[in-house]
Parts: structure tokens; C-alpha cells; sequence
């Protein structure tokens, strides 16, 4: 399961692992990050910054980010964050920079030899 949430200018996305899956690991092929901003600089992953992972697409689109080969242990909560342009007086994220993110899960079988 995906939760999203702003909290204090900072976009998080937990991710709970599915505890009756049978692979021992939820991968990430993909993280696409896209937004009037350009690359979030600030991205963490259950607080182990992230910023250098980041490569800018070629085809034409501006200002998407690939996160590459993320792999994340099975049964455990996971987050990402970034900061993320907030309207001080509402709170809300500024409408000009939202930020649109595509996951690609793929679970993945851990061959033992």
C-alpha cells in the first residue's frame, strides 16, 4: 500500500510491504519525478539521502527525474520524501510546482544457489 502526505513543505510516500507476499524484496524499477522545479535535491529514502541517484530523461520531456533500482526489504515501512513548495498562508502545495510521481513495482524472486 502507497500513503502520500505533506507535512511541513516535505512530500512523503510510505510504502507498506505486503507481509503474506511470497518474494523476499519490493523493488523499485522506476521512481519518475516530474515538476516545474526540476530534481527534488533533498529526496530520502527512509532518511538516507538519495539526491545523486537521480539522471534527467532524453524525448522531449522537461523535467522528469528517474530514481533507478531502488530495492527495499519486504515487511518493513519504507518512505520517501522531498521538500516541495508550500503556500505559506493555506498550506497547501503551490499549484505551479506540484509534483507527479509514476511507480513501477516490481516484486522480485531472490534466487538462493
Amino acid at each position: 500500500m502507497l500513503t502520500f502526505s505533506v507535512d511541513q513543505g516535505v512530500l512523503s510516500i510510505s510504502v507498506d510491504h505486503d507481509t503474506y507476499s511470497p518474494t523476499p524484496e519490493l523493488h523499485f524499477a522506476t521512481v519518475k519525478v516530474m515538476g516545474s522545479e526540476g530534481i527534488p535535491d533533498d529526496v530520502t529514502v527512509d532518511g538516507n539521502k538519495l539526491s545523486g541517484s537521480f539522471i534527467k530523461t532524453t524525448g522531449g520531456v522537461d523535467n522528469m527525474w528517474y530514481l533507478e533500482d531502488l530495492t527495499l526489504a519486504m515487511n518493513q515501512r519504507h518512505t520517501i520524501s522531498w521538500p516541495v513548495p508550500v503556500d505559506p498562508a493555506s498550506g497547501a502545495v503551490s499549484p505551479r510546482s506540484t509534483v507527479t510521481l509514476m511507480f513501477a513495482l516490481i516484486t522480485t524472486v531472490l534466487l538462493i544457489l
